[in-house]
């Protein structure tokens, strides 16, 4: 995921699972307050926000945009919803020759210092390597 700084500086982190809201086209990412500092401060002072999704076994990514993003505190089902994240995106690293060691790094979250951002998607782009990429794709 990324973001801008009122200065138009670009800030990057890392989610730790997706929930879609109730309300059409309405997501939620789930990611570690301390270590995504940047991101969520910049969220917050520009409301902007790119996420990416990528299936690691296909490479098939795309990205979400919007710019009405706001932080939100955590609340109750994050932490199924990271494990159940933790759980898929393992399966996919290990089919592609990843290490326990790693996946369990990578997948590491300590789920009491969490924080949430909200957003509508407004825009959607193909991200996979290939001749559509950069292309629109529905939101």
């Amino acid at each position: 995921m990324a973001s801008r700084t009122a200065g138009g500086h670009a800030v990057v982190g890392r989610a730790h699972a997706a929930i879609p809201m109730a309300e059409p086209g309405r997501l939620l990412i789930v990611l570690q307050a301390h270590a995504n500092a940047e991101v969520l401060r910049a969220v917050t002072e520009t409301g902007s926000i790119a996420v990416v999704f990528t299936q690691p076994t296909t490479h098939r990514s795309f990205q979400v945009k919007a710019a009405d993003a706001v932080v939100t505190p955590p609340a109750v089902g994050w932490r199924e919803a990271i494990e159940r994240h933790a759980r898929a995106f393992a399966l996919e690293l290990r089919e592609i020759g990843f290490t326990e060691t790693f996946i369990g790094a990578y997948n590491a979250c300590d789920a009491d210092r969490l924080a949430g951002i909200t957003f509508t998607c407004a825009s959607g782009f193909d991200q996979a390597p290939g001749p559509h990429a950069g292309e629109p794709v529905p939101t």
